[in-house]
């Protein structure tokens, strides 16, 4: 997720917050005046764009993001898979060495 943090830069909430003119959205957006003329101000556009390129930089890392989570289950599933392993052999090690301490016991005290 840190390639989400360098996008919300300074720089896109300077191109969100800071519009000429109020635009309405909704029913009303006929009521409330926009933009004066048919295309919106230049500055309003490069606005429009930066956060066009920061959304499309945020999906990217997004689905980076799921690529990388997809990777990590599967090593942690492995990783479960062989802690159980050893797990097993350690415990099947510590009983044969107990019965070899058993036997090696019992034919000292008959010597």
């Amino acid at each position: 997720m840190s390639g989400m943090r360098g996008a919300c830069t300074p720089r896109l909430f300077s191109a969100v917050g800071q519009e000429s003119s109020p635009v309405a959205v909704g029913p009303q957006a006929d009521l409330v005046p926009g933009p004066s003329s048919e295309e919106p101000p230049l500055d309003l556009t490069g606005k429009v764009y930066q956060l066009e390129v920061m959304l499309k930089q945020l999906h990217t890392d997004l689905q980076k993001e799921k690529q990388d989570k997809v990777v990590l289950q599967s090593e942690v599933a492995s990783l479960r898979q062989n802690n159980q392993r050893l797990q097993e052999e350690s415990q099947a090690a510590s009983e044969q060495l107990r019965k070899f301490a058993e036997i090696f016991c019992r034919e000292k005290k008959e010597l």
